[in-house]
């Protein structure tokens, strides 16, 4: 736990975290009431082999992305936004940073009812 604060509208509170084998590592906001993620970032701390490096001249440097969630209602969080970019360097010739990002919007409450009838070999039918 990193600490407490206010990110946008929401009170959160700030966790860093690090997973050893797969080496990542980022922070997590949480918000205080509902205990939802509001955001999450995280960053490839591994290295590409340096006999692959010098050899081939291939590396992957700056693995990261950012997850933005909103609340839409009590306990309903969806993520709305994510991003992220890397450093590409590929047989001394081909160097290049790439960049993603997508957005999710137009959300909004619905309601559904359904229903399932049947057919019994008796041959009565009714709502199941």
């Amino acid at each position: 736990m990193l600490g407490e604060e206010r990110y946008r509208e929401y009170h959160v509170y700030r966790i860093g975290f690090h997973a050893r084998q797969d080496e990542w590592e980022g922070e997590a906001l949480i918000d205080r009431n509902e205990f939802q993620l509001v955001l999450i970032t995280s960053a490839w701390t591994g290295k590409v082999f340096t006999t692959v490096s010098f050899a081939l001249g291939t590396n992957i440097r700056h693995v990261g992305e950012k997850i933005a969630y909103q609340r839409f209602e009590k306990d309903v969080w969806f993520p709305v936004e994510c991003g992220g970019e890397l450093d590409l360097r590929v047989l001394f010739l081909y160097k290049r940073t790439i960049a993603f990002r997508a957005t999710n919007r137009g959300f909004r409450k619905t309601d559904v009812q359904s229903s399932i009838e049947y057919n019994d070999p008796g041959g009565v039918s009714g709502p199941c």
